[in-house]
């Protein structure tokens, strides 16, 4: 207790001198930090600093309500209205009636429509640059299969909202030029048919895509950026999703096929360490599986975008993954392989980063002139390798200690930041 309180005296007795005269005072965490974060940037470092955004936003889009719910709901709305019995004329009585009914009926057409487009609107403004990206790969991806993208479905909704408010004014209007009550309830039949069939051609196509959108982004990776996380990035097919099963909580699909992971998949992990005083100290951790990348001529698909962007947008360590065990990798082959870890690895030169080669299981003596390839280079750069098979669990303890001195050290970090 003694020794925590003079800790915290002498912080209060820094403080004020380290502000009165401005001198930076840089912490070994610091610069730990400043190797996590940073990556090669030609920016200049005069350029003001963006806001902060909020990550997790996607998965509270507000949902919207089905054509047939909201229509249903609407026409409830207008159903209990009764004529003003303060109002003596029965021809102005059923004309206040009417305009309130096609007034109330518009309302409820068009403002749950207006608010949910706001939000998204809002939303997509606020992100942060990590879920920037995953939400225009979910579009992109999504226009390659059907052609639906979703801000020109937004669009649409949004037209058609705005021509069944402008039908609405007009036909509230329209009541006037009633000379009989029985005209005005036959005009007031006509005009609610009308609004329905506007929304029901407008409307009903659309929304739908709408919510098919809602529900692709709702089920987008959710990151928590206060927790260290180590990223798993190689080839496709090379073991990255096997891996994380046995490191964490994490669920990939696992198949005997390229580009099984279509998207990034984050299972947990639990360090439990004692601290300086023989407490059990408890750190939450990810373990992030993501798309196999190839960077054929540098250049990057959806897919692997995602996988460069989650490394280069996210506080993270990096576990290269190799595949070194098949004789025909087509399109992952060795080179492909090594290409591809050298090219992250110049973007990424001041991430904690370790190798582990997988499927050892199944290696031949002939690919032995391959494993000290990889071992040279890892030497070279001062790395450290592992060699492990999921399958049959060689190696793993010795990758889990590694995966635990990372994720400690980002843990470090974060707590800095």
């Amino acid at each position: 207790m003694r020794v925590q309180l003079l800790r915290i005296l002498v912080i209060l007795l820094l403080v004020p001198v380290v502000t009165m005269f401005r001198v930076p005072v840089v912490r070994s965490r610091t610069l730990m930090s400043a190797r996590l974060l940073s990556t090669p940037s030609t920016s200049s470092t005069n350029s003001p600093t963006p806001p902060p955004r909020k990550p997790g936003l996607l998965q509270q889009l507000p949902a919207f309500q089905p054509p047939d719910e909201h229509l249903n709901a609407s026409l409830k709305k207008i159903q209990w209205l009764k004529p003003d019995p303060a109002i003596k004329n029965a021809k102005l009585r059923a004309q206040k009636q009417s305009s309130e009914k096609l007034q109330t009926l518009t309302t409820a057409l068009s403002q749950p429509i207006l608010e949910r487009l706001k939000r998204w609107r809002y939303t997509f403004k606020q992100l942060h640059p990590f879920d920037d990206v995953v939400l225009r790969l979910t579009v992109s991806n999504r226009v390659k299969i059907d052609g639906v993208e979703l801000f020109s479905m937004m669009d649409k909704v949004d037209d058609g909202r705005k021509r069944i408010t402008k039908l609405g004014k007009e036909l509230s209007g329209g009541v006037k030029n009633c000379e009989r009550t029985k005209d005005i309830n036959d005009f007031t039949d006509d005009a609610v048919a009308e609004l329905l069939k506007m929304y029901k051609s407008t409307i009903n196509p659309v929304l739908p895509y709408l919510n098919e959108y809602h529900k692709l982004l709702r089920t987008t990776p959710l990151y928590d950026f206060k927790s260290p996380t180590l990223l798993l990035i190689g080839a496709p097919n090379v073991g990255k999703s096997s891996l994380v099963r046995r490191l964490s909580s994490g669920k990939p699909e696992v198949n005997d096929y390229s580009f099984t992971t279509k998207s990034v998949t984050i299972g947990h992990k639990i360090i439990t360490k004692l601290d300086e005083y023989g407490y059990e100290d408890k750190l939450r951790c990810q373990v992030m599986d993501s798309p196999g990348v190839l960077l054929r001529e540098g250049k990057a698909n959806d897919m692997e975008e995602l996988t460069v962007k989650s490394a280069e947008l996210l506080p993270t360590a990096v576990m290269f993954v190799w595949d070194l065990s098949k004789k025909d990798q087509g399109t992952s082959n060795f080179e492909v392989q090594k290409k591809a870890r050298e090219t992250l690895r110049s973007k990424f030169p001041r991430r904690p980063w370790f190798d582990v080669i997988t499927k050892i299981d199944v290696l031949d003596p002939e690919d032995q002139e391959m494993v000290e390839e990889v071992e040279r280079i890892c030497k070279t750069n001062g790395e450290a390798l592992h060699m492990v098979s999921a399958i049959t669990g060689e190696g793993l303890e010795e990758v889990e200690v590694e995966v635990e001195r990372v994720l400690t050290e980002v843990g470090e970090v974060l707590e800095v930041l």
